[in-house]
């Protein structure tokens, strides 16, 4: 798939000397045959920003290069650029973006925006295929200045599941780009108390698993704020915490594997609100094994 506009490369310097003429941006070159290159040429809108999220395909039995799944992201202002395989809908929506496969190395989905909005944006991970993927997140600002690159590696995914992450993306420089579950389980006051653990997978308080499947991946995300001596885990009422590794700020994929029926997996820590008060976030989630 490609989009209208996808800009990868963009050349500073001729902005930084020439501010009001045209923007030259090209396709990133590094796995293109030699000689092929795209260029795009667009009035100044300076300054300039970017946003790149870059998916590395593996699948489970390594027989070929084909995707393993498929990215959406969804923007402030809820325009959208990507694809939706379960719904088998390309969107185009988010402007100046684009996303497209790049088959020379491997397969690797690229979605780009040129000027994103300050806010929070949802990039959703479909699956399509059964094996793992590489999520790589790459702002930069007016000044080729990059404060973190986010990174997400050897994640599992299987057709049909998806994994959803929270971009919170500020223009302001030297801010680095906050990323978190896109599931915070809800329920507690006040909000910024369900931000102390946030989920890529699962994406809902409720989930229906087939039997016989490989172990179902958590992935959790701990919020900068959380006390991690206080940290429980319990399935089926049993202490499952030693299979956590709750460090502030960074994220965890844990495997889990559930019994036949009805399974409740509970999960609380505390931390300090944005206010400084000592709270208490705690999520329950039901798997229902078929």
């Amino acid at each position: 798939m490609k989009s209208r506009y996808c800009p990868s490369i963009l050349l500073l310097a001729f902005m930084t000397a020439f501010p009001s003429t045209v923007v030259v941006s090209q396709l990133e070159t590094e796995h293109l045959p030699s000689g092929q290159t795209i260029i795009e040429r667009r009035p100044s809108k300076g300054p300039f920003h970017f946003l790149t999220l870059k998916l590395y395909s593996s699948l489970k039995d390594r027989s070929s290069d084909r995707s393993v799944a498929e990215l959406l992201l969804t923007d402030p202002r809820g325009r959208r650029t990507g694809t939706d395989p379960i719904a088998r809908v390309q969107y185009d929506q988010i402007p100046d973006s684009g996303y497209i496969e790049d088959n020379w190395e491997g397969s690797i989905k690229d979605l780009e925006v040129f000027q994103p909005l300050n806010g929070s944006y949802l990039a959703r991970v479909t699956g399509i295929d059964t094996g793992s993927y590489k999520l790589y997140m790459h702002p930069i600002d007016e000044k080729a200045h990059s404060p973190n690159q986010p990174r997400f590696d050897n994640i599992p995914i299987e057709p049909g599941v998806i994994h959803a992450y929270t971009l919170d993306y500020t223009r302001t420089p030297g801010i680095p780009l906050k990323v978190i579950g896109g599931f915070d389980g809800g329920g507690e006051r006040p909000r910024d108390v369900n931000t102390f653990l946030t989920y890529a997978n699962p994406i809902a308080a409720q989930t229906t698993l087939r039997a016989g499947k490989t172990p179902f991946p958590l992935i959790i995300f701990y919020g900068a704020a959380i006390d991690p001596a206080s940290f429980t885990a319990t399935l089926n009422g049993a202490n499952i915490s030693r299979r956590f590794k709750p460090i502030p700020g960074r994220y965890q994929v844990v495997p889990l594997k559930f019994a036949l029926g009805s399974n409740t997996l509970i999960l609380s820590v505390q931390g300090k609100t944005a206010g400084g008060q000592v709270a208490t976030d705690t999520d329950q989630f039901g798997f229902s094994v078929r």
